[in-house]
């Protein structure tokens, strides 16, 4: 086994105290013929997080790599991922993992790597990723956005048309990170990554199975999701669009409208007939993506 890591693991953590072990523990319980590291940024964490995180540090010496910040580099606009973990990468594939989320499979990420290392032609492997409502503690398996048996693989077009995996289940090969200007400003970075590593070059393949656990937590960013947050969004659409060398204009329409509708609903939503209204029209663009 050579001495170094096949994987680097990529994790973010802010204020996690509650879950981060369930993370961790997703981390170190892996089972691999290869070596893998943990390259986790605590990002200046007002709570426990980061004295757990050094529990681990000193029990794991060799595969947990931290940085701890002292100051919140997020709330100054850096993109923390791409300043701080990206450039530490010695991996040959590249896994993510946010520190509210965990693996459950011991084997995620020995599966990912067979597949990869065997199909050269494929560029990115992801899962189905189910979601625990932390409010209740209940675990809901992901409504499927495609069907994994309709097709041998999946394009970014097909992931562009309706994202149907989570940053959880990320892995992809480390060959390029050296990433335009304008991802500074975008929203969705999962969503980015998949776009800039795919781009029109390389398969996705998805897994079946579940290998991690998306947690929904009110006192996410992403539940609190703002109208801003969605005109940010739309965006971040053009970008894509631009960078694609506006390939799939007919997606990026559908989905622009998409999220305005979105926006105006979680604006105004008030009255039975603007819900009524609302679900029947995003359910046509949801038609419509599927046709294109």
């Amino acid at each position: 086994m050579s001495n170094s890591p096949l994987v680097s693991i990529c994790c973010l953590t802010y204020n996690h105290e509650p879950y981060i072990r369930d993370c961790l523990e997703g981390f170190v319980m892996q089972q691999t013929n290869f070596i893998f590291e943990v390259l986790i940024h605590d990002d200046a964490s007002t709570d426990n997080t980061a004295a757990i995180i050094r529990e681990y540090e000193v029990k794991y010496p060799s595969i947990i790599k931290p940085i701890y910040q002292t100051e919140n580099q997020y709330s100054k606009g850096v993109k923390v991922t791409s300043v701080y973990n990206f450039p530490r990468v010695k991996g040959q594939y590249v896994a993510m993992c946010e520190g509210d989320d965990y693996w459950i499979d011991p084997l995620k990420l020995q599966k990912q790597v067979d597949f990869l290392e065997c199909n050269q032609d494929y560029s990115f492997s992801m899962s189905r990723v189910d979601v625990l409502i932390e409010k209740t503690k209940e675990i809901k398996k992901r409504k499927e956005l495609v069907n994994p048996t309709q097709k041998e693989y999946f394009t970014l077009r097909d992931y562009l048309k309706s994202p149907f995996s989570q940053t959880s289940s990320f892995m992809f090969k480390n060959d390029d990170f050296d990433f335009p200007s304008w991802t500074a400003k975008t929203h969705a970075g999962d969503q980015t990554l998949v776009v800039l590593k795919t781009g029109l070059k390389g398969k996705i393949k998805y897994h079946e199975e579940c290998f991690s656990i998306y947690r929904l937590n009110e006192n996410s960013i992403s539940f609190k999701a703002k109208y801003d947050v969605y005109e940010k969004f739309i965006e971040t659409l053009g970008y894509w669009h631009e960078y694609l060398n506006y390939e799939y204009t007919t997606i990026f329409t559908l989905r622009k409208w998409k999220t305005r509708t979105q926006s105006n609903y979680s604006k105004h939503n008030v009255g039975l007939l603007m819900k009524i209204y609302t679900k029947i029209k995003l359910r046509l663009i949801d038609v419509l993506l599927k046709i294109v």
